[in-house]
C-alpha cells in the first residue's frame, strides 16, 4: 500500500480482509469514528502548510514583526505574549539566529488553518496543544489571524502563524517531510476534536479523489474574482496524472466501494450510502488518450 494512505491502510486492510473470507464483515466498531469522518458530507479538512523560510536572521525578525502587526497579539512556546512588534524583534534576537551557517534556513513559517466559521477560540487552542507535541523541541512565535470580509476575501478563515526556530534545543533541525506535513494535520484534526469540531478530518488528497497538489491559497482566491487574469492562469495547476496514479486511484476506490460493502453486511446502511455518495463525488478518472505516461513524480 503506497505511502500516502499510511492512515487509511488499516480500513482498506478491513475491505481485503472482508474479501479474503468471502464478503463476511468482520466487527468494524473500531473504524466506525473515522470512516464515518472521512466519508461524511461534514468533513471538515483541516490544513497544514509551510509557508516559507528566513535564512537571515534580519529576515527572521522582520517577519516576525509582520505577524504580529496591528491588533494581532502573538505568544512564545511558554505562552508569554507578544504585544508589540517590537516585541517580536527582541525575542528573534533572543534567538542568537546570527549562529550557524549562511545557507541554513534559520526559522521555518508554517501555517495551520480551518474553513471559515469555524470558532477561532478553538483554533488557537488546538494549534497552542498542536505545537505542545510537534514543536516540543523548538523555539516558536504563535499568532492567531483572522481579517475582516473584504473583496479579496469574502470569507475569511481562521489562522494561526508559527514562527518556528529551525534549530532546535537538540540542535537539531526541524524535520518537514511528506510524512512529517501529514502527521502534523493528523494531530491538528485530532486538536480540533477534542475541542469539539467532531468533523475535523485529515484526509490526504489522493484519498479523497484528487490528482496532484492544490492551487496554491492566493491563486484559488483570485481565481474567483478575476479567472482570465494572465497570472492566475499561468499560475493553476494543470496536472496531467500518469497511467500510475490512475491505476492508484482506481485501487483506493475500489477500496472504498469494498468498505461500503462491508458495512452494509454489517447493518450500517447509513454509513454504507454515504461511502457511496463520496466515491460518486470524486471527480471523473482521465481517459487514456490524455495520461502522461511518464514517471510519477
Amino acid at each position: 500500500m503506497s505511502a500516502h494512505l499510511s492512515t487509511l491502510e488499516s480500513l482498506f486492510d478491513l475491505a481485503l480482509f472482508a474479501k479474503r473470507r468471502g464478503g463476511k464483515a468482520p466487527d468494524i466498531k473500531i473504524y466506525n469514528a473515522r470512516f464515518k469522518r472521512i466519508v461524511s458530507p461534514k468533513a471538515v479538512q483541516t490544513t497544514v502548510k509551510i509557508t516559507g523560510s528566513s535564512k537571515t536572521a534580519a529576515k527572521s525578525r522582520a517577519h516576525m514583526a509582520y505577524v504580529v502587526r496591528g491588533a494581532y497579539r502573538g505568544e512564545d512556546e511558554n505562552g508569554n505574549i507578544i504585544e508589540t512588534q517590537k516585541e517580536a524583534r527582541e525575542l528573534g534576537g533572543e534567538w542568537e539566529l546570527h549562529h550557524g551557517k549562511d545557507h541554513w534556513n534559520k526559522t521555518i513559517n508554517i501555517t495551520l488553518s480551518m474553513p471559515h466559521g469555524t470558532d477561532k477560540k478553538s483554533v488557537l487552542e488546538a494549534a497552542r496543544a498542536w505545537a505542545k507535541v510537534e514543536l516540543a523541541n523548538h523555539r516558536y512565535l504563535m499568532v492567531l489571524h483572522q481579517e475582516k470580509p473584504s473583496a479579496e476575501r469574502e470569507f475569511p478563515n481562521p489562522h494561526v502563524h508559527f514562527v518556528v526556530k529551525a534549530q532546535g534545543k537538540d540542535f537539531k533541525f526541524l524535520s518537514r517531510s511528506p510524512d512529517d506535513l501529514h502527521r502534523w494535520r493528523e494531530r491538528f484534526a485530532y486538536e480540533m476534536r477534542m475541542r469539539g469540531v467532531e468533523e475535523a478530518e485529515a484526509t490526504p488528497r489522493k484519498s479523497r479523489g484528487l490528482f496532484g497538489k492544490a492551487d496554491k491559497s492566493a491563486v484559488h482566491r483570485y481565481a474567483k474574482q478575476e479567472p482570465n487574469k494572465s497570472w492566475v492562469l499561468h499560475s493553476r495547476k494543470d496536472h496531467k496524472p500518469s497511467a500510475q496514479e490512475i491505476e492508484e486511484q482506481r485501487e483506493i476506490r475500489n477500496a472504498y466501494a469494498g468498505l461500503a460493502q462491508v458495512y452494509r453486511q454489517a447493518g450500517h446502511t447509513e454509513v454504507a450510502d454515504q461511502a457511496i455518495r463520496f466515491l460518486a463525488s470524486m471527480p471523473e478518472l482521465p481517459k487514456e488518450k490524455g495520461v502522461d505516461k511518464g514517471r510519477t513524480r
